[in-house]
């Protein structure tokens, strides 16, 4: 275990990430010359 997965375990600890948020819809892009 590296120096920096220390350091990293220890940001999950103090800061750890927000929940996911719901996954939003994609929107498909726009064909281009299709309108």
């Amino acid at each position: 275990m590296g120096r920096a997965d220390v350091d990293h375990w220890y940001q999950l600890k103090l800061n750890p990430s927000p929940p996911a948020p719901l996954p939003t819809p994609l929107v498909p892009p726009y064909k281009r010359g299709d309108d």
